[in-house]
């Protein structure tokens, strides 16, 4: 499936930043954490070597990132803000992806002042960039996916027949575009996937409608009454949302983006259960 998707220029099925940063990521965050301090530069504070000093609240800030976070001993502060920018930025661009969020969430805890601003900023870039984290309000970071709903869709990714994992990459192609992400597609892809899936499973070129009222082929799945109705009306929604396989309903309410998520894990859900049962 692999290069299959490659060939037809699909993204990775989940393309959320969970144990890794990539470069677009850390750079936008450096430009967050460069420009708070930067604002407490001294610009009049020149030598002959034009050397700016720390002021405001930049040397309380510095001392508080040295001391408990890189746990570095003080004296090593030189005073001077672009040695210490420097420093700073060689330590950031080198943490780890646990280290990166330790620090970004680190550095919104020390500075009250600025504290909301900065996270409404990391949180812009988080979303952005495709982060599986996002702040609350009250400060706390944590991931904005539950972790049974990224393993769904990976699981889908690795285990289902090409074609199933191809329309659900799809469907996943179609929800985390960052510039353009089309709900009711994404929805209408998860619903392609759940028919070519039974297709495969049961050997059978009928449309999803066709299978789920052919009795023998359903009965050769062994499926739990209660599961073969929760497929029955997850079907149906797909098709009957507005939008989605079909033209825009007036009086129906077009698809969100919680549908199409919805939609997309449970689809993905139920179909790895069924491939275990």
């Amino acid at each position: 499936m692999d290069n299959l998707s490659k060939r037809m220029g699909l993204e990775p099925l989940i393309p959320l930043q969970k144990e890794g940063i990539s470069e677009a990521l850390r750079n936008r965050a450096w430009t967050v954490v460069y420009d708070t301090l930067e604002k407490d530069i001294d610009p009049g504070y020149v030598t002959g070597y034009d050397q700016k000093r720390w002021t405001g609240n930049a040397p309380r800030l510095i001392r508080s990132i040295w001391t408990e976070f890189l746990k570095v001993p003080s004296d090593t502060i030189t005073g001077i803000a672009d040695r210490d920018m420097r420093y700073l930025k060689d330590e950031f661009f080198g943490f780890d992806w646990k280290k990166f969020y330790g620090f970004i969430k680190f550095f919104v805890a020390i500075d009250p002042n600025e504290g909301e601003e900065l996270i409404n900023k990391f949180n812009v870039i988080f979303e952005q960039e495709s982060s599986i984290y996002k702040f609350s309000a009250e400060g706390e970071l944590s991931e904005v996916i539950p972790k049974f709903e990224s393993q769904a869709l990976e699981e889908a990714e690795k285990e289902l027949p090409e074609t199933a994992a191809l329309h659900i990459q799809k469907a996943a192609n179609f929800y985390f575009d960052k510039d353009s992400p089309d709900y009711p597609n994404s929805l209408k892809e998860s619903g392609s996937a759940f028919e070519a899936y039974f297709r495969e499973v049961t050997g059978s070129n009928k449309s999803f409608d066709g299978i789920l009222k052919d009795s023998p082929l359903i009965e050769k799945l062994n499926l739990n009454p209660k599961v073969k109705e929760v497929i029955e009306k997850l079907w149906g929604f797909t098709c009957d949302a507005s939008g989605a396989r079909h033209s825009f309903k007036p009086g129906h309410p077009a698809v969100t983006k919680d549908d199409a998520w919805f939609v997309l894990v449970v689809v993905s859900a139920v179909m790895n259960y069924v491939k275990k049962a």
